[in-house]
C-alpha cells in the first residue's frame, strides 16, 4: 500500500461518516416533522385532526356541509355554536387554515375532493383581497393544500422561477422541508411567549394586498373557478362575507359571487359592526366574534331549512 493510499483511507472514511451522519440527521427530521409535530404542536393537531375530519364520510342521512377559511373566519366564528344550531338540519365540519387565500383554496379544494370529501354544501370565508392576491402560503402550502398531480398547474399559475419551483415540489413530497417555517415557529413561540404580538406590529400581513382594482378585474371570474371543482364534484358553494371595522372593505363581494352565480352570505349591517368588535384592522375579538356568530347562524338555518325543503321536493315518491 503506498502512502497515497493510506492518506486517502482516512478521508475517505471520514467522507463516508459525514454524508451517513447528515442523511441520518434529515430523515430523522422528516420523520420528526411526519409523525411528532402534530402531537407537540397544538396547532398543527388542530389542522390534521380537521383535515381527517373533512375527510370522513357523513354519519347518517344528515347532509354534510364543509366550511372552509383562515384566520378571518377562526376569529370571527364560534364553530361550536354554529355547528350545535345546525345540528338538526346538517352535520357541519370545518377546515381552517391561516394564512390563506385564492390559490391555496383553489389547490386545496381539489385536493380535499381528491382524497374523499363529500360534503353537499362548501362555506368558504375569504375577503375580497384574499381572492384576488396573486400571494399564497408557499412551501407549507404545496405540502398540504396540494395534488401531486396539480405541482405543474401551480407553478404556472404562480408564474414561479425555476428555483420556487423546486421549492415547492421539493416541500410536497418532504414534510420537514414543507413544515420547517412552522416548525421554527413554534421553537421561536416556546422561547418567546409574546412573539405572535410582537410580529403582527412589526411585519406587514402575511397576505399583501393586490393591486387596485384586481378585485373587479378577477373576482367573479376566481369566484366562478371555486364553483366549478364544487360543481364538478357534487357540492354547493357559498361565500360568506367577513365582517370589517364600520362594515367596509368587502362591498364589491356579493356583486362578483352574483356575477358567479355563487350565493354571498351576509351577516352583518355595516353600521353594526363597530371598531371595538375588533382586536386588530380585520380579525373580531371575543365579544365581535359572539356578535357575528349568532347573525350567521340564523342566516345559516334558513338556508339550511330551504335546502333540505329543496331536497326532499325533487324525491321521486
Amino acid at each position: 500500500m503506498t502512502d497515497d493510499t493510506r492518506a486517502f483511507d482516512p478521508a475517505r472514511r471520514w467522507s463516508f461518516f459525514f454524508l451517513a451522519t447528515v442523511l441520518g440527521c434529515l430523515l430523522l427530521a422528516e420523520m420528526v416533522s411526519r409523525f411528532m409535530v402534530t402531537r407537540i404542536s397544538r396547532i398543527e393537531n388542530r389542522i390534521a385532526t380537521e383535515y381527517r375530519e373533512a375527510l370522513a364520510p357523513a354519519l347518517g342521512a344528515k347532509p354534510y356541509a364543509l366550511f372552509l377559511g383562515n384566520s378571518l373566519m377562526e376569529a370571527a366564528v364560534d364553530f361550536p355554536v354554529v355547528r350545535s344550531a345546525l345540528a338538526g338540519q346538517v352535520e357541519a365540519r370545518r377546515f381552517i387554515l391561516e394564512q390563506t387565500a385564492f390559490h391555496d383554496w383553489y389547490f386545496g379544494m381539489e385536493r380535499l375532493f381528491a382524497e374523499g370529501a363529500r360534503p353537499q354544501r362548501v362555506y368558504l370565508m375569504l375577503s375580497e383581497d384574499q381572492i384576488a392576491t396573486a400571494a399564497y402560503r408557499g412551501d407549507y402550502s404545496a405540502l398540504r393544500m396540494t395534488r401531486t398531480a396539480d405541482l405543474p398547474e401551480l407553478v404556472h399559475n404562480l408564474d414561479m422561477n425555476p428555483t420556487e419551483a423546486v421549492s415547492a415540489c421539493v416541500a410536497h413530497f418532504s414534510w420537514f422541508y414543507g413544515q420547517r417555517k412552522e416548525l421554527r415557529s413554534f421553537v421561536l413561540q416556546r422561547m418567546i411567549p409574546d412573539l405572535g404580538v410582537l410580529t403582527t406590529r412589526v411585519l406587514p400581513p402575511s397576505v399583501p394586498p393586490p393591486p387596485k382594482g384586481a378585485f373587479l378585474a378577477n373576482g367573479a371570474a376566481r369566484i366562478g373557478q371555486l364553483r366549478e371543482i364544487c360543481r364538478r364534484n357534487g357540492a354547493e358553494l357559498y361565500l360568506i362575507a367577513p365582517p370589517f371595522p364600520g362594515g367596509i372593505g368587502d362591498d364589491n363581494l356579493p356583486l362578483a359571487a352574483a356575477d358567479a352565480r355563487v350565493p354571498c352570505i351576509i351577516a352583518f349591517q355595516a353600521s353594526e359592526c363597530s371598531p371595538e368588535m375588533f382586536r386588530d384592522p380585520i380579525h373580531m375579538n371575543g365579544n365581535g366574534a359572539k356578535w357575528f356568530t349568532r347573525n350567521l347562524t340564523e342566516k345559516l338555518t334558513g338556508m339550511e331549512r330551504t335546502a333540505s325543503v329543496k331536497s326532499k321536493s325533487i324525491i321521486p315518491n
